[in-house]
């Protein structure tokens, strides 16, 4: 944060650790396109396998609706986590901290525009894809 008289900055930690809600958002995301992977091998490449019993369908069901909730939590906490990044982020907040206070002057807000579209469009991203396949 960048004093009022310009000279000299004042080095301010955010509270809190928001990184755990973007890391499960990840790593679902990352385990949702590698499953998609291996479905699209298996439907493409062992169709017959597949069809064989009525076993390896029910299996892909209950996976895929394991993945439909994990994707609505993961998505919902990765929005609580960008809904505190952005309270922790925000100048008239910074400005309220004892090492601030009296001394700095807002800024702009920072730019959220990516993280607010990761939020929207990981949804319409997962999905789709998992729809093609059933």
């Amino acid at each position: 944060i960048t004093l009022c008289n310009k000279s000299r900055s004042n080095e301010t930690f955010l509270q809190g650790d928001f990184s755990s809600s973007a890391e499960f958002f990840v790593c679902v995301g990352v385990f949702g396109f590698l499953y998609c992977t291996a479905t699209l091998i298996l439907y493409l490449g062992y169709q017959n396998v597949y069809r064989q019993t009525s076993r390896g369908p029910i299996i892909d069901l209950v996976v895929t609706a394991a993945f439909a909730f994990l994707w609505l939590v993961c998505s919902s906490a990765w929005g609580k986590g960008l809904t505190d990044v952005k309270w922790a982020t925000n100048p008239d907040q910074l400005i309220l901290t004892p090492s601030c206070k009296d001394i700095c002057e807002a800024g702009e807000f920072p730019s959220m525009g990516r993280l607010n579209a990761s939020v929207v469009s990981y949804g319409k991203v997962i999905c789709p894809v998992r729809t093609l396949y059933l």
